[in-house]
């Protein structure tokens, strides 16, 4: 059974306490991380637009191992995942800010992926220029036809391949008038290496609807 890689990447993140959840069986996550490493051909367009992206101190965000790429790291909260469905509501800590040629200062915070079987994106809250301005829509996961169901952690550890991101609708549209309209949700402007450490045995808790 397929599953979408906004379900996978899930295993590396914390539940959120907000959601509209059903009860089910699933694994407690107790810890991991997440690196999400944004590709060189974006970072080169937003720093040709004028924007830049750093960690949420203002510092630049580290090399990836390819030229070109930065890293963003992001620790678990906690979190909850069904194994046999891949379904979860998850938070993480860390973020990133988008600097717009010294003018235009957006911070995104406390994000929340949101997986179900038909659906999966990542919000975060957005502030800008020191007016919080709401949650929105950061990325998009998009579908990986390799990964199949049940996962199955390993000594009580989950690793997964690659996962593929893309910038929300929501964020297309709030950067385009620097940008331009280059990027669609299904290109991949990032992507993510998740590893959780998960429960060995199910609770009864719950799941995105």
């Amino acid at each position: 059974m397929k599953v979408t890689l906004a379900a996978a990447l899930a295993l590396t993140l914390g539940i959120s306490a907000t959601s509209q959840l059903k009860a089910q069986a699933a694994n407690q996550i107790l810890g991991g991380y997440t690196a999400i490493t944004f590709s060189s051909s974006f970072v080169d367009s937003t720093r040709e637009s004028g924007i830049f992206i750093s960690d949420l101190n203002g510092n630049p965000l580290p090399n990836a191992k390819t030229a070109g790429e930065l890293v963003d790291n992001l620790g678990t909260v906690s979190g909850v995942i069904d194994l046999d469905t891949g379904e979860t509501n998850v938070s993480f800590r860390g973020g990133f800010l988008i600097n717009y040629i010294g003018r235009t200062m957006v911070r995104v915070d406390n994000l929340i992926l949101s997986a179900s079987r038909t659906s999966s994106v990542i919000t975060g809250d957005f502030t800008e220029n020191g007016a919080f301005l709401g949650r929105k829509e950061i990325f998009v996961v998009n579908q990986n036809p390799n990964l199949v169901l049940p996962l199955k952690p390993v000594a009580g550890v989950l690793t997964l391949p690659t996962l593929s991101l893309g910038l929300s609708p929501q964020l297309i549209a709030q950067i385009a008038p620097i940008i331009g309209s280059q990027f669609t949700p299904a290109t991949q402007v990032a992507t993510a290496s998740p590893i959780a450490v998960v429960s060995q045995e199910p609770a009864t808790t719950a799941t995105a609807q």
